[in-house]
């Protein structure tokens, strides 16, 4: 059975004030683009794209808030509230009315996808007209939705996708789990793709992003114990992972803009306290 998504596109990450966010991730050297509001779901969202892994998707986090109270839907309110970080990860795939149903039908809480279309005003008064169907993240023991794009072209800017601190992909988003065997497992019907494991930490996916859940012990290899969510109750994202082709460039980077970082598990992580939240991997190369 498949449900065909291609991809892990992009997180949705919260940020209790999406202008500053994009700031934020600007020090870490980051490319991001200038804010955008989605007015119908009162909702507004700056993006860091990267480069794509597989035909036909994205690769790339937004940093997404509230801009207008009166406008979100309860799921998404719900789901933007409390402290900043990763809230869902978004699948692509060329279908997402099929893939809904065929979700539905099995059991899973998600709901017809949303139509949306809207204006997206540029600094330079140039107008982008993004356009996708769109899922709201579900209430799955690790939150997840999926998108159709219309204009994908909009995402592959490459203006957008050039990074001083020499980004290219994202490549893993990171999860913490009591039971991370079990929520492998949940997902791996959505993808299509059996877990591996290696040191305690499961890993799969539907394409070359990979969703890596572990225990504490686990994901210590990964991240610094004192990075890791102090005190969890089921399963939570706390971070993600980029490729870069500089590890060098990086550590210079951060050192001239005087941001802390630690050296651990083969990559330069930055703590929540810089990243909006997430514990956030920089490595060189895809594993």
């Amino acid at each position: 059975m498949t449900y065909g998504f291609t991809e892990i596109d992009h997180l949705l990450t919260a940020a209790i004030e999406p202008q500053s966010a994009g700031e934020q991730y600007e020090r870490l050297g980051f490319t991001v683009t200038p804010l955008s509001v989605i007015e119908n779901l009162g909702v507004g969202n700056r993006l860091v794209l990267l480069r794509p892994l597989s035909p036909g998707t994205a690769n790339f986090f937004e940093c997404m808030g509230v801009v207008n109270r009166s406008c979100v839907p309860p799921m998404m309110a719900s789901l933007l509230s409390g402290p900043p970080g990763v809230r869902s990860i978004v699948l692509s795939g060329p279908d997402a009315r099929t893939s809904q149903a065929a979700l539905a039908r099995d059991g899973y809480p998600i709901a017809a996808p949303l139509d949306l279309k809207r204006e997206w005003v540029l600094p330079d008064g140039e107008i982008l007209t993004p356009s996708f169907l769109v899922t709201l993240p579900s209430q799955t023991p690790l939150p997840f939705n999926f998108c159709q794009y219309r204009t994908l072209h909009y995402y592959l800017r490459e203006t957008w996708l050039v990074h001083s601190n020499s980004a290219r992909h994202l490549r893993g988003v990171l999860a913490i789990s009591d039971e991370p065997a079990e929520l492998a497992r949940y997902f791996e019907p959505i993808f299509a793709s059996r877990a591996s494991i290696q040191n305690g930490i499961y890993e799969l996916g539907p394409g070359k992003v990979r969703l890596r859940i572990g225990d504490r012990a686990a994901m210590s290899g990964l991240v610094p114990q004192e990075w890791l969510p102090q005190h969890i109750s089921g399963a939570h994202y706390f971070g993600f992972e980029i490729e870069v082709d500089s590890l060098s460039t990086v550590r210079a980077l951060l050192a001239e803009r005087c941001i802390g970082f630690k050296e651990h598990g083969g990559a330069i992580v930055v703590g929540p306290m810089h990243a909006c939240g997430s514990a956030l991997r920089f490595r060189h190369g895809p594993s």
